[in-house]
């Protein structure tokens, strides 16, 4: 008989009508006899497995089974025929293309007096969706859960009144702090910085409020041992399918050794900062003579104009196209002097970093302008081979400037050995790609190679009275400028090169780069401080 053919009905006293039902049924129906020897199969069955009722005699049935079930399904079964009670399992039914599917198999005995069951009335039900969504569902789970456990150190659940309702006390954290209950709490009950940040907490409450998503929120806790944890949380709202409010679920990690980590190297910013302002302070004072040349100059030119503007007011009639003149020559003499006065002031004055937009090549010549007169005490002379109209780099311009004097005395002090006409120091700036660059080049003695890579290091100098610092405070400014100091020497001098990057102007639609150099600017200053 074929397996769409119509129900083999056995030899009993059963109704016909009720065959005909079960085998119109669009449910897998079968009928077992009281020992379980399978007595009907509808058409459902014979569809989906092709076998008949007469293929199923003796135990050729598990042939529909999938092996891995049949063991667990025939031991179940015989349990339920000698007990009489209703049957229910989950097996694997092979499909006439050989696929198998899931199916919950429920078998009720007839009549229900265990005493007299006479047949067992089975129903298949597909259920093979039904197990892949919540095979889906358990990875979705457990894929969620593993990126909470290797993000967080532990998570936690709030209902709508911001108490914690749930929270892992297998965590070891949790062993060390003071408030052991949490359950019940709120987050501020918890934490000991409510009164020390009060602005802090009343932004995070009012997003709670709000019902507001959170991340990175981090507040202090108190340890058994009185010390202070900080904890980072992050959570987002959760609802009902009404749409009602239920809480907070989220995740938290203990940062102690994050936030301890940013506060020491604030502090070691700061101390770097300090020691960069004595450094500043020092180098003025050792440039004392330069800088009351340099001021003395335009206070000079100041007082020949205005000895000039009198001269002309005393002719008859005065001439006063010369007194124009002589008072503008003074106002340019006044203003470039406090010019001076107000770099100095920049240089000594202690003051937060301002970082702008600046020209390398601007702050390379406001630079030499306050070592001229050091330059001749040494009898050095500078060549300058400044690029103009290099793009701006960001910086702070007092700290570039310290860059630069400390790097150019350096080249200064290296040629002591030199003769008096051979002290050269070249100065150059540029271009390079996408970034800045300035070198200072000397013509001294060199530095060993064995000392090159300590050359940078703290309180390391190769000068008799050098303290070490200059070079690994200009290191630092230049690291914090997000850019490159490095070293070139040999036996024929040293050149130390500056590599900012430049600034990038933003335009709809892509990054514009900045304009190129459009000329350079080659002068020399001798060892009288004289332009040449």
């Amino acid at each position: 008989m074929s397996s769409t053919g119509p129900a083999e009905v056995p030899t009993s006293s059963f109704e016909g009508d009720v065959w005909a039902a079960l085998d119109t049924m669009p449910a897998v129906a079968t009928c077992y006899l009281a020992d379980g020897t399978p007595e009907f199969v509808n058409r459902t069955w014979r569809d989906y497995t092709g076998l008949t009722i007469n293929e199923l005699a003796g135990h050729r049935w598990a042939r529909a089974v999938h092996p891995d079930d049949m063991t667990a399904l025939v031991s179940q079964w015989r349990v339920h025929l000698k007990t009489g009670q209703p049957f229910t399992g989950e097996h694997r039914l092979r499909r006439t293309d050989g696929e198998y599917r899931w199916f919950q198999f429920s078998a009720q005995p007839f009549p229900a007096d265990a005493s007299k069951i006479v047949r067992w009335y089975g129903i298949h039900t597909d259920i093979e969706d039904r197990k892949r969504f919540e095979g889906a569902l358990r990875d979705s789970e457990q894929r969620f859960r593993a990126f909470n456990e290797a993000t967080s150190d532990w998570y936690w659940e709030t209902g709508p009144d911001h108490r914690f309702t749930y929270m892992p006390d297998e965590r070891p954290f949790f062993d060390s702090i003071a408030a052991p209950k949490r359950i019940g709490l709120t987050r501020w009950e918890v934490a000991v910085d409510l009164e020390l940040e009060p602005e802090k907490w009343k932004v995070h409450i009012a997003m709670l409020a709000a019902h507001e998503p959170f991340r990175d929120f981090v507040y202090r806790v108190l340890l058994n041992d009185d010390s202070i944890a900080y904890i980072s949380v992050s959570g987002i709202p959760r609802y009902d399918s009404q749409g009602g409010f239920l809480g907070y679920r989220g995740g938290g990690t203990d940062v102690t050794s994050v936030v301890r980590s940013e506060i020491s190297r604030t502090a070691l910013r700061k101390a770097q900062a300090d020691l960069a302002h004595v450094t500043r302070v020092t180098t003025l004072g050792e440039l004392t003579a330069s800088i009351a040349h340099e001021v003395n100059q335009p206070l000079a030119g100041a007082v020949g104009s205005g000895t000039a503007c009198l001269r002309w007011l005393n002719k008859s009639p005065p001439r006063l196209d010369e007194v124009r003149s002589s008072v503008e020559a003074i106002i340019s003499d006044c203003n470039r002097a406090s010019e001076i006065i107000a770099r100095i002031r920049a240089l000594s004055n202690k003051t937060d970093t301002k970082m702008i937009a600046l020209d390398i090549s601007a702050i390379v010549s406001e630079s030499i302008a306050l070592i001229n007169r050091e330059l001749s005490n040494h009898r050095a002379s500078l060549e300058q081979e400044l690029v103009a109209g290099i793009p701006p780099v960001i910086g702070d311009r007092v700290q570039l400037q310290q860059v630069i004097i400390n790097l150019i005395m350096n080249g200064v002090e290296a040629m002591e050995t030199v003769p008096d006409e051979d002290r050269t120091i070249v100065v150059r700036s540029g271009r390079h790609g996408d970034e800045a660059f300035v070198e200072v080049q000397d013509v001294g003695c060199g530095i060993e190679p064995e000392h090159v890579d300590r050359l940078f290091d703290a309180f390391f100098t190769t000068k008799s009275k050098g303290l070490g610092m200059g070079l690994s405070i200009s290191r630092s400014i230049i690291e914090a400028h997000d850019g490159r100091l490095t070293v070139k020497t040999g036996k024929a001098g040293t050149t130390i090169r500056i590599e900012l990057p430049l600034q990038q102007k933003k335009k709809a639609g892509g990054i514009i780069e900045p304009h190129s150099s459009v000329g350079t600017t080659a002068h020399r200053i001798n060892a009288e401080g004289r332009d040449e």
